[in-house]
């Protein structure tokens, strides 16, 4: 939905969390994207270039400028981490290699 964007007049798109996971996906700029995981990069990122407090709400959902969220994600280099339900399971193969390790090589 354009919006005025201010004296120049100039129309800026936004978007919601939804709208935003999809695109991203669509775009090729991550195989699979959540509004949730929108949201979390939101509040846990320090270069997510829009600030909360100038998201629009818009009855139950917020909407954002889509121009620099583009930016944002066709430059994100994203950091891969461990799947929590692979840490969690990190003590239990830890135990399992020390039980390997210490049967007799056949």
């Amino acid at each position: 939905m354009p919006e005025n964007g201010g004296p120049t007049g100039e129309v800026q798109e936004l978007v919601t969390l939804a709208e935003i996971a999809r695109r991203v996906v669509d775009l090729g700029y991550a195989q699979t994207m959540t509004r949730e995981r929108v949201s979390q990069l939101s509040k846990t990122d320090p270069n997510w270039p829009v600030p909360r407090e100038s998201w629009k709400k818009l009855g139950p959902y917020f909407q954002i400028p889509w121009p620099p969220i583009e930016e944002y994600f066709r430059n994100r280099k994203p950091v891969h981490g461990v799947h929590r339900s692979k840490r969690e399971t990190g003590a239990n193969d830890a135990a399992l290699n020390q039980r390997r390790d210490d049967q007799p090589n056949e």
